[in-house]
């Protein structure tokens, strides 16, 4: 029977992000990926050059962060709150940040490339009109999600002078995300 490698990357692949988003990275290896899978590991490094190929895949295939345009709101607070809620529903995207704080890896690598794309577009959006303002954004770049409750940022979201933009026309609407797209590849 002829094997049809497309299918079999693709569970690859879905096993890789089913295991991360479910067990996390500790628990994540050649062999449990090839189990979860059910191929032989040797496909994993036939197909991907190994671990550190798959998680490449992975990253540059995977968008990990919303389009700014779709959280932008009428303050910084609903556009912070709207991206905390969002990144909080994706356990994969919760993975790769804890992940990140203790490994460098492809994964991990492109998870920062888009997280960057992503709070530059927010900058532009949210019109920072203060160095306290820019401050402040550069650290909620930087903060992983859940490490600081809204609570605790409402008020600097809410003191600090933003001047957001009106939403864009539908069209340039999509341009962040296709602006993180294309830089997956």
């Amino acid at each position: 029977m002829k094997r049809n490698r497309q299918h079999t990357e693709k569970r690859i692949v879905d096993a890789a992000i089913d295991l991360l988003a479910e067990e996390g990275f500790q628990s994540f290896g050649v062999n449990a990926v090839a189990a979860r899978a059910g191929v032989d590991k040797v496909l994993i490094y036939r197909y991907f050059d190994g671990l550190d190929g798959l998680l490449q895949f992975i990253g540059e295939t995977q968008v990990f962060f919303p389009s700014a345009v779709a959280m932008l709101d009428s303050d910084a607070l609903g556009f912070y709150s709207r991206l905390c809620e969002k990144l909080e529903s994706e356990p994969l995207v919760i993975c790769v940040q804890n992940w990140e704080r203790v490994a460098d890896n492809p994964l991990t690598q492109a998870y920062r490339r888009q997280r960057d794309l992503f709070w530059r577009d927010a900058a532009s959006l949210l019109q920072p009109q203060s160095d306290t303002a820019r401050s402040l954004l550069s650290v909620l770049s930087a903060l992983p999600i859940k490490s600081v409750g809204l609570d605790d940022v409402s008020p600097l979201l809410l003191a600090t002078e933003f001047s957001p933009v009106d939403p864009p026309a539908a069209e340039s609407a999509q341009e962040p995300q296709e602006r993180l797209a294309d830089n997956l590849l």
